[in-house]
């Protein structure tokens, strides 16, 4: 992990200490889906809260990459948390998720699902953290996704608050409104909305 960051102390009577300056911070995601990440933006708070403005999102290496843009706060408070908002423009699963002796896309993203149902601790971080994103196309398996848009929400190990929302070929649309849950009882609870217009084709693309 990398870090830059300026400190300045106020001198106003009783003033808690501040932070303002560039944050950049990188690591690795483990799992079904093995990506190296790097973040960036400009930080500024003090000791019970801090925002992340300007903020940039890159998973993947220099070859395979996607980049999101956005911002993030964080509280440190008597219930900390981490909300954040992130955009892209497009989407290249295929591209980022290409490896040797790897699945196709599509398939190595059904298996990452299937070990997050799978497993028994869903906190990406020690706080509770929110994260809504939206991208305007992403190519997956030879096609084009549009209109993608989410959010997932994590309080605790067992259990995760999941949006998605996204039209594909074929005329087709999905949008899943629920909770995942892992343990006894793992899997997805709650609304799945799918539709299409040629069954055909958006068959021929899920195979």
């Amino acid at each position: 992990i990398i870090a830059s960051l300026i400190f300045t102390e106020s001198h106003a009577a009783g003033a808690l200490p501040s932070v303002d300056g560039q944050l950049k911070l990188s690591g690795h995601v483990d799992g079904a889906i093995a990506l190296p990440w790097q973040i960036s933006g400009k930080l500024r708070g003090g000791l019970h809260k801090a925002a992340i403005q300007e903020l940039d999102l890159r998973l993947g290496d220099e070859d395979h990459a996607v980049d999101f843009t956005g911002a993030a706060a964080l509280d440190f408070g008597a219930a900390p948390r981490i909300d954040a908002t992130l955009k892209a423009h497009q989407i290249d699963l295929d591209r980022l998720l290409t490896a040797k002796a790897a699945p196709p896309a599509m398939q190595r993203l059904v298996n990452a699902f299937g070990g997050l149902v799978q497993s028994n601790d869903l906190m990406a971080s020690d706080m509770p953290i929110a994260v809504a994103w939206s991208a305007d196309a992403a190519v997956l398996g030879g096609e084009t996704l549009r209109g993608l848009s989410g959010s997932f929400s994590v309080a605790g190990k067992e259990a995760a608050r999941l949006r998605f929302a996204a039209s594909g070929p074929g005329g087709s649309s999905l949008s899943l409104d629920g909770t995942i849950e892992t343990g006894i009882a793992a899997g997805f609870k709650g609304r799945i909305l799918a539709s299409a217009t040629d069954v055909p084709r958006l068959s021929q693309w899920l195979h």
